[in-house]
């Protein structure tokens, strides 16, 4: 399969001129590298067998559980797996010269409480085995002060645990609250189909 997939790629490549590819001495072998796979499944033999598999083919290192991937740190407790960027965000912060301790004023609500340790706050996937899914969703009529649109959000969750999500302001004025609500329930039914 990969053989197939490079070979296809590299006559491309040499149809198109894009580089000279030249044969390799007969005392070299060739060299593919791959930067990150993740495995992961329910059963364990057949991940060691696919492991066990690759490693024949291709020489992988198996890194063990996963923590961070793709910019996302992974945390595991008994109530599932927990998803955060935090260490992706402070860089992002420190990259762009960002004081991450520096107080500014916002638009919250006075009475809005946020919790002094939410930059540890991530997404929980849940150790679930009932896989229903569930939509929610919410409109906030006219809540943008200068263009008097709405804000509509909803977010679908499998077992649980939160599979997509989106808070977007609508493109359009709407004339009464409910037709906001039929727009969020339409946005999310959209993406349940």
């Amino acid at each position: 399969m990969w053989l197939e997939a490079m070979n296809t790629e590299l006559n491309a490549l040499e149809a198109n001129h894009t580089w000279d590819l030249v044969p390799l001495p007969p005392t070299k072998k060739p060299i593919v590298y791959v930067d990150d796979v993740m495995v992961t499944g329910t059963n364990i033999d057949e991940i060691d067998a696919l492991k066990s598999h690759l490693h024949q083919e291709f020489s992988i290192k198996d890194l063990g559980r996963l923590n961070y991937f793709l910019g996302i740190e992974v945390g595991y407790s008994t109530a599932g797996i927990l998803l955060n960027q935090n260490k992706f965000s402070r860089e992002l912060l420190a990259y762009c010269s960002y004081e991450l301790q520096r107080k500014a004023s916002t638009p919250l609500p006075l009475n809005l409480k946020l919790q002094a340790h939410a930059a540890g706050q991530g997404i929980l996937l849940k150790a679930s085995d009932q896989l229903c899914l569930q939509a929610y969703f919410d409109s906030h009529w006219t809540s943008c002060p200068d263009l008097r649109k709405s804000i509509t959000g909803y977010v679908l969750l499998l077992g649980g645990s939160p599979i997509t999500w989106i808070s977007k302001k609508q493109s359009t004025i709407s004339k009464y609250s409910s037709e906001d609500e039929y727009k969020a329930i339409a946005a999310a039914a959209s993406e349940v189909t």
